[in-house]
């Protein structure tokens, strides 16, 4: 593995480094899915109030669904700037449905550049662990 101690990375470089370490030995598989973006950051992280810069204001969220069969989820930047509470389904090409809700705070959260970690409803036995980020 790198030294990652000299080397400065952007959020979806660090995503994509964690959610990969995070699957090993686990069985786990992810589908990222949204916007790309470039890698390297685009504001610093704001507080809760929603000062500062806000890292979903150019560029629609980007979310990976663990254990993913087909699934999709679709934050846009408009739910972001709204900040209101907003329950989605992720159906997709599935054979059945979840549904994620992201509260107001979660979207403060995405604002100010910060990563959320959501869990589906069950269907079927089982859930899945949702994580969205602005990078």
């Amino acid at each position: 593995m790198k030294d990652l101690a000299t080397k400065q990375i952007g959020r979806k470089e660090f995503m994509n480094l964690v959610l990969g370490m995070t699957g090993l030995g686990l069985g786990l598989t992810t589908v990222a899915a949204g916007c790309g973006g470039g890698s390297s950051p685009s504001g610093g992280a704001a507080g809760m109030s929603g000062t500062g810069t806000n890292a979903c204001a150019d560029r629609a969220p980007t979310d990976t669904i663990a254990t993913n069969h087909g699934h999709t989820l679709n934050v846009t930047q408009p739910d972001v700037a709204s900040g209101v509470l907003k329950m989605y389904s992720i159906m997709g090409t599935a054979t059945h449905d979840h549904t994620v809700s992201i509260t107001s705070t979660s979207f403060d959260t995405l604002k100010g550049g910060q990563t959320i970690t959501l869990t589906s409803t069950t269907n079927n036995n089982h859930s899945h662990s949702i994580t969205v980020v602005c990078a």
